[in-house]
């Protein structure tokens, strides 16, 4: 197994007398992915070979690393092991043990190593979610859900203890939550922010943050970037991440409303050992059809295109069998556009493919020269929405700020606030970039949506009616001379109003609002609630947006309201 993303564990033979020599070389599981061989988390094969004969009765034995991982604060991508826990039905590591006796080349399995089991730690932590922006009087579900700290559901931890209370977080009134028919639902009296907490026994309970207006719009929270393992690299390396997990995780553990479920490829021909080939294409459509609810949880179905211009992830707006499977010279981004010219999608960048610190170069990158501003001077009407943070890479903000995990440092020209210096319209989306079956397990997006549909949640991304946060699910509402999030504005000569409302079920640690890539104002908190009420006198093009980080670490981001000449 292994305990961070790059290290594996220890796996190693030793005979029980120091005269039985053995050898223990680690394989890699066959695959045509370059990058997937220097994964040390990937499925991998051990050979022990006996290199000095065996009498009866001699014997040796294999030992292994474990099968926990060191704790890790919040949501991000995690080992493969105990994240596995989470499996419904339980989750068990196989083990195929075969041996050639006679030393000839002819393996036959024995039945000699038995399946670990892997199970949930202690309950930690209680998770509270609910609709998070509401109107006055409107009665809304909760749900509630027991983790270890890992972050896996225990389903059957008993909660006859739980407590749950509603509290104003501007006068400190609290209202108990009832339990009725084993379910429980608030209604929100009145207007203001609210926080859904509560207590049991000694169990931290996480809590669920409530914005309450008049005027207020339903915000639904969705992975937009994850994938199954109907991509071919992630076939060689997870076979647990099948699409049925992958939805049943977003409806049961996430709780996700809508989810954009992804399968990567560099062109789309018969080669399903890197590419989506027809079958693929139609397996695609049936799982996403087969779990789509309106009202419970919307699925969306698309690709992520390793193309030239970098990756790119392609969001289908309806049903996968109104879209014709693509041409095999479907290779860049602008394909695409072109191919699909006329129908519901958008198209969104996902910028890690040029950032610094890649131990290792796949395919796409030995291919192409790397990072071309070139490559992005011709755009689309389709392409609203960019990448603002993924779990897997980290945050693609601006050049100054750090990057997590796989990446290092970014290359210049290669984040959002050098793509939106030079005018591009982009609200912004964050996601898990999940290959593990979790989706919404990191990085998941908002959106105003009027309901819970595919045309409602669609409308709302193609007009930029989004936030993104690493995690926690931060409610922020901004509004500038009464233009909301996403909005593009033409200029006028009336000083620029900005407005905010920001509610989150952990204390806030300071707001900003960044106006052009740098940051206009800035504010430090330690509650759990603001408002922001500024004017700007500078006419000008300009494009405005808050970006709030919690005590916590985790932060989030309100999509920009542009401003246009």
């Amino acid at each position: 197994q292994n305990y961070d993303y790059w290290k594996p564990n220890y796996i190693y033979a030793m005979g029980a007398d120091d005269h039985i020599r053995v050898k223990t070389e680690v394989q890699k599981v066959d695959t045509a992915f370059s990058h997937i061989k220097s994964w040390a988390d990937s499925n991998r094969v051990v050979v022990v070979t006996l290199q000095t004969p065996m009498e009866a009765g001699d014997g040796f034995t294999i030992h292994f690393g474990g099968i926990n991982r060191p704790y890790i604060s919040g949501e991000c991508t995690p080992s493969r092991c105990s994240q596995f826990a989470y499996k419904k039905d339980g989750t068990k590591l196989h083990y195929v043990v075969e041996v050639d006796k006679e030393g000839n080349g002819e393996y036959h399995r024995v039945d000699v190593f038995p399946d670990i089991e892997i199970v949930p730690e202690a309950v930690t932590k209680i998770v509270v979610t609910t609709q998070g922006s509401v109107k006055p009087g409107e009665c809304i579900e909760v749900e509630v859900l027991a983790k270890d700290r890992f972050n896996n559901p225990v389903f059957d931890y008993d909660m006859h203890n739980l407590l749950l209370v509603l509290k104003n977080l501007a006068t400190g009134a609290c209202d108990y939550v009832a339990k009725m028919d084993g379910y429980y639902s608030v209604m929100v009296p009145e207007e203001g922010y609210y926080l859904l907490t509560g207590s049991c026994d000694d169990i931290t309970v996480e809590g669920s943050a409530i914005y309450c207006h008049k005027d207020a719009m339903p915000i639904y929270w969705g992975d937009t970037h994850v994938h199954s393992n109907l991509t071919a690299n992630i076939r060689d390396n997870d076979g647990g991440a099948s699409p049925e997990q992958c939805y049943w995780y977003a409806k049961h553990v996430s709780k996700l409303d809508f989810l954009c479920l992804v399968e990567q490829t560099f062109r789309f021909d018969e080669d399903r050992t890197v590419n989506i080939d027809r079958e693929t294409w139609d397996a695609m459509g049936v799982h996403a059809e087969e779990h789509h609810e309106a009202g419970r949880l919307v699925t969306f179905n698309g690709f992520e295109l390793h193309g030239p211009r970098g990756d790119t992830v392609v969001l289908l707006g309806h049903d996968l069998d109104d879209y014709a499977y693509p041409t095999e010279d479907m290779v860049s981004i602008h394909d695409v556009w072109e191919y699909y010219r006329g129908q519901r999608f958008l198209t969104i960048p996902h910028l890690h493919r040029y950032c610094n610190g890649r131990p290792n170069l796949d395919q796409q990158d030995q291919a192409n020269s790397g990072f071309d501003p070139e490559k992005w001077a011709k755009s689309s009407s389709r392409e609203v929405l960019c990448e603002i943070f993924s779990s897997q890479w980290g945050r693609f903000e601006h050049q100054g700020n750090p990057m997590v995990l796989k990446a290092l440092a970014n290359v210049e020209g290669n984040t959002v606030t050098e793509f939106l210096d030079k005018g591009q319209l982009w609200g912004i989306v964050a996601n898990s970039d999940g290959h593990d079956g979790n989706p919404g397990y990191g990085g998941i997006t908002g959106v105003y949506a009027d309901n819970l549909t595919r045309d409602g949640i669609f409308d709302a991304m193609q007009q930029r009616h989004t936030i993104g946060t690493t995690h926690t699910r931060v409610i922020m509402e901004m509004t500038m001379n009464g233009q909301g999030i996403g909005d593009a504005v033409m200029q006028s000569g009336e000083p620029r109003q900005v407005e905010a409302h920001i509610v989150s079920p952990e204390p806030i640690k300071m707001i900003e609002v960044i106006k052009n890539g740098e940051v206009w104002h800035r504010q430090n908190s330690d509650g759990h609630y603001a408002e922001l009420s500024l004017q700007d006198h500078e006419a000008g093009h300009a494009y405005y947006y808050i970006r709030v980080t919690l005590h916590n670490g985790h932060m989030a981001w309100t999509s920009p309201i542009f401003y246009e000449s």
